[in-house]
């Protein structure tokens, strides 16, 4: 049956139903011509794709559905749904267990290394490295994972360090990842700014220039800036003197900060403002804790 033989069969039915409700046909299957147009029905071979769940999504009912679904070729006439329901257990584990190698290196996440895709990536690697991150160290390069899981599973050496584009990238165990730094607060030493600029007080400090941070931070190091909580070093107080100013406006605020400052940059000396974000311990390394520990109790 051609695609236009189709459409007048469904066009007639239409008709039929709409005229038996003593409702106007004509625009309602205009309408529904415009929707089969709209979502690629232009051809037979496409026409057999259109599923009773998309027309009635268009408004035709259910029953009148059917019919003109078995008209398109997407129900057969002995069926009553045009899909088998498949249920499947998404339990982690079982899916874990079912999964190659690619698919477990795709579905890892560093930041949970010990869930079920973790953990039997641990399995099947022994613990040995095979893991590379993108140059950013965020995003795990699955290809070059995958590949070096592959040679520990053809007992190959795992590797140190594998080149990517002409760079040298390290190999990591499960559990394992690049360290990785947050912006450091410019008052407090080893105190963080969250990601979006803001202090633990709720003062963007996101927005004052890198260099005024530093300078401020040279500021508590010599004490022109106060240390403790009085007056002269509240937060509040030194961001709300010195936010929107340049450098130069800061720096005659702190001028034995500035002095200092250049001092420091002369010898590539000045604090870089970065907290390393503490990362997971490695999988692979609590197992083998674990290990040592029951053989020593043994």
């Amino acid at each position: 049956m051609s695609y236009d033989s189709k459409l007048i069969q469904a066009r007639s039915l239409l008709t039929e139903h709409y005229g038996f409700l003593g409702e106007a046909a004509e625009a309602k299957i205009d309408e529904l011509t415009a929707a089969l147009t709209a979502m690629g029905a232009t051809t037979e071979v496409a026409l057999k794709e259109v599923t009773v769940g998309d027309l009635e999504a268009m408004g035709v009912p259910k029953l009148l559905a059917r019919q003109i679904a078995r008209i398109f070729g997407s129900l057969s006439s002995d069926s009553n749904e045009e899909t088998r329901i498949v249920i499947f257990d998404d339990d982690p584990v079982k899916m874990a267990a079912r999964m190659k190698p690619s698919e477990l290196v795709k579905e890892y996440d560093p930041d949970e290394p010990d869930n079920p895709f973790g953990e039997r990536l641990q399995s099947i690697s022994g613990g040995k490295p095979f893991i590379v991150f993108d140059d950013a160290g965020a995003g795990l390069d699955v290809p070059v994972s995958t590949r070096l899981l592959q040679e520990i599973r053809d007992h190959y050496r795992a590797r140190e360090t594998v080149t990517v584009a002409g760079r040298v990238r390290q190999v990591y165990c499960v559990g394992d990842r690049p360290l990785r730094y947050a912006d450091e607060h410019p008052m407090y030493v080893n105190q963080m700014i969250h990601p979006d600029g803001f202090s633990d007080d709720n003062i963007e400090w996101g927005v004052v220039p890198f260099d005024v941070r530093q300078l401020l931070r040279v500021a508590v190091d010599i004490e022109e800036i106060p240390s403790g909580k009085s007056f002269g070093s509240n937060e509040r107080y030194v961001y709300d003197a010195i936010v929107g100013k340049s450098f130069t406006e800061v720096s005659h605020r702190y001028p034995h900060a500035a002095l200092a400052f250049e001092e420091l940059k002369g010898s590539n000396e000045l604090p870089q403002l970065k907290v390393p974000l503490k990362t997971r311990t490695r999988l692979a390394q609590e197992k083998a804790e674990d290990a040592a520990a029951a053989r020593r109790s043994n």
